[in-house]
């Protein structure tokens, strides 16, 4: 799950937007309040015109909850991150069939995806976007035969960016549960070093055992995050074995 269930503000419906009848209000419902994904309406030129309780969570800075509708994709994201998603939604939207890209999103690996609709009620072109964190199958590319997937060349690491490149490398590691000795031996280190390096996440992260790495790594999703998807500005960055 995204995240939990908190009113942030009013929740429009279907019909608000002119974009859904009467007679599916039940399929919008299940959708934006029982699938625990973040769902969002956005127009060709970025603005939000609709959005649930959980984007707005999603989006959310610390315990500020502001809300969506009305704002442009830059206002609440970083600029590179925005840019490259409007234009998925706009080559979305000229070539009518839904796309998605997969990244790191407020320090989660998430899977969006941009279904084009029609224009109503003076609203313009929308893409419906549905986000939810990763799951070993989405990062498998399953339903890839129904869409295109591309991977985001720019990402958001949130917590995670005080890490290196190294110890977000271990942290995976240590998500799918290898031992200090396993990664060691997968990464040509010595034990000592790869202890080292933990003992130095641990710090970062607040955390003093294997068993919450092991959470946070899972729940961010980066237990499926491709190693070149680790932060450009300290992929290179090693140390001494």
């Amino acid at each position: 799950m995204l995240a939990t269930t908190v009113r942030a503000e009013p929740v429009r419906t279907a019909h608000d937007v002119g974009i859904i009848p009467q007679d599916l209000h039940s399929m919008w419902a299940s959708l934006v309040e029982d699938s625990s994904g973040a769902v969002e309406m956005i127009t060709t030129g970025g603005q939000v015109v609709f959005a649930n309780d959980y984007a707005v969570l999603f989006h959310a800075k610390g315990l500020q909850r502001q809300p969506l509708v009305g704002r442009v994709l830059k206002e609440f994201l970083p600029e590179a991150i925005a840019d490259e998603r409007l234009r998925l939604i706009q080559e979305a939207c000229l070539s009518g069939k839904p796309m998605a890209i997969e990244g790191m999103l407020r320090g989660r690996l998430v899977r969006t995806v941009y279904r084009p609709l029609p224009q109503r009620h003076g609203t313009g072109q929308c893409v419906l976007a549905v986000t939810r964190t990763c799951t070993e199958q989405a990062s498998n590319r399953m339903g890839t035969s129904r869409m295109t997937v591309r991977r985001a060349k720019f990402h958001d690491y949130g917590e995670l960016s005080r890490l290196t490149a190294r110890e977000m490398e271990i942290l995976k590691l240590i998500g799918i549960g290898l031992s200090t000795s396993e990664i060691a031996a997968k990464l040509g280190r010595s034990v000592k070093t790869i202890e080292w390096h933990r003992v130095a996440l641990g710090e970062k992260m607040g955390i003093t055992n294997r068993v919450e790495l092991a959470r946070i790594a899972i729940a961010a999703g980066i237990v499926w995050l491709d190693t070149d998807t680790l932060p450009e500005e300290t992929a290179t960055a090693d140390e001494a074995a």
